[in-house]
């Protein structure tokens, strides 16, 4: 074995380090997507993507080849290793016409991220209750310890979610985890399901300790 020092550079990523802690980024990956589909050129935009905007699968013209578009799709899939505000708009990508409903979760240690995730759901939400279950079942098993249900009176029209609902309501009951309110400016998870105004936008990236150039190196 033999000691290589610091990590510097791993399969894309970048990775430097000063007293208040370590930076990841990914600038020449993004840089050389850019050049590899001819963006270079390209203004700089507040947002990924404008929350009026609606896409349909008329727009524009058709490319030559999908392959094409999967290989940006992928590339861009893995650019939210440091980009997890794109994560998002990488689904409207993939398919403008999709309705299932989106789940996001982010996890901190103390303040800083180190999990988060934005997906698709399998399934069509019959409404927006079952689409909260089923993301926050989804969070849930993602922590491998957590379950919730505040209410253990089920109605015919509610059956679809019961099995979320007892998933997660042990957990509860044994204090493993607490729900509490959180008004929808706090709300983090908001950036990967959903489009956002410029100052919303920015807001968000604040809180999740995203920066757009790293500090000097010590």
């Amino acid at each position: 074995m033999k000691d290589l020092g610091l990590l510097s550079y791993f399969l894309g990523l970048e990775i430097s380090h000063n007293p208040s802690g370590y930076f990841l980024t990914q600038a020449k990956y993004t840089s050389d997507l850019l050049a590899r589909t001819g963006l270079t050129n390209c203004k700089i935009a507040p947002i990924p993507v404008n929350p009026q905007t609606r896409f349909t699968p008329l727009d524009d013209h058709l490319l030559s080849s999908t392959t094409i578009h999967h290989q940006l799709v992928g590339s861009l899939v893995y650019l939210t290793f440091t980009r997890p505000d794109i994560a998002y708009d990488i689904h409207i990508v993939r398919d403008p016409t999709n309705r299932h409903s989106t789940t996001g979760f982010c996890f901190f240690l103390g303040d800083s991220l180190i999990v988060w995730h934005s997906k698709k759901q399998t399934l069509v939400a019959r409404s927006s209750i079952e689409a909260e279950y089923r993301a926050l079942a989804d969070t849930t098993q993602e922590l491998s310890t957590i379950q919730i249900a505040h209410n253990d009176v089920f109605h015919d029209h509610t059956n679809h979610i019961e099995i979320d609902c007892h998933f997660i309501q042990q957990h509860v009951t044994s204090d493993t985890i607490r729900l509490i309110f959180v008004i929808f400016a706090d709300q983090i998870a908001n950036i990967f399901t959903k489009a956002h105004p410029p100052g919303r936008f920015s807001a968000l990236l604040f809180k999740l300790k995203l920066i757009s150039a790293l500090p000097p190196r010590p």
